[in-house]
């Protein structure tokens, strides 16, 4: 009872515990809420503030969901209906990252290539610039210059925003898919309650399911 008992402290503790996530997971996405999955399906997951740069919002539902609770005087679920995820990992290790990488690369090549071209522009026209004199040619070199420099940077953020939005789609996709396993993992396997580590301070791999859903998210990929 030891390995359920501090999962369950970890559930009980949930409401105190915040976790702040920084910078970014660089195409990794978390989900806020302790409660992964419920038996009764009383609560799924929800995901809001997640970096990857930027954050990855999924669409909250139309009601609240009910809080999951253990009594006080009822009996602890034993090792074989409690699992634990780690989410971070999960979404670090996911193998459709590369797919999204690719496609993201893809896409945006065309952008990227124009971006290139005209900050190799700039690098000349600025080399050009210093081997000048002052005077009429050297003032009107500097005005295109900087003219270029204006038009690079908004033309840089334009491109970084498309990209940020479209690298938050595929990863809103990549999360819901792990979820998605998440579940069936514990459908398949008669679990109660699966818990991420935001409601956890400890679990051993008695409870650990990380790797199962890996597993899954890669026999996915193999058949893409």
């Amino acid at each position: 009872m030891r390995v359920f008992n501090v999962a369950i402290i970890g559930l009980v503790l949930a409401s105190q515990l915040s976790f702040a996530q920084s910078g970014a997971v660089e195409e990794s996405a978390m989900l806020d809420d302790g409660a992964l999955w419920a038996e009764d399906g009383r609560e799924l997951v929800q995901a809001e503030n997640n970096p990857v740069a930027e954050s990855v919002v999924s669409p909250k539902p139309t009601s609240s969901p009910e809080v999951l609770s253990v009594p006080s005087n009822g009996p602890l679920p034993d090792s074989q209906h409690l699992g634990f995820v780690n989410l971070r990992r999960v979404m670090g290790s996911a193998p459709q990252l590369m797919s999204i990488r690719s496609r993201l690369d893809g896409e945006f090549a065309a952008q990227q290539e124009a971006l290139q071209t005209q900050s190799n522009d700039l690098a000349e026209m600025e080399k050009r610039l210093s081997g000048l004199p002052r005077g009429e040619e050297y003032s009107a070199l500097e005005e295109q210059i900087i003219a270029l420099r204006r038009d690079f940077s908004r033309a840089e953020a334009s491109f970084r925003d498309a990209y940020s939005v479209r690298r938050n789609e595929e990863l809103a996709k990549l999360q819901q898919l792990v979820v998605d396993q998440i579940v069936e993992l514990a459908k398949d396997d008669s679990y109660q309650f699966i818990l991420n580590e935001n409601s956890v301070i400890f679990a051993s791999n008695e409870v650990d399911l990380t790797d199962k859903v890996i597993s899954r998210l890669q026999k996915i990929a193999d058949t893409q």
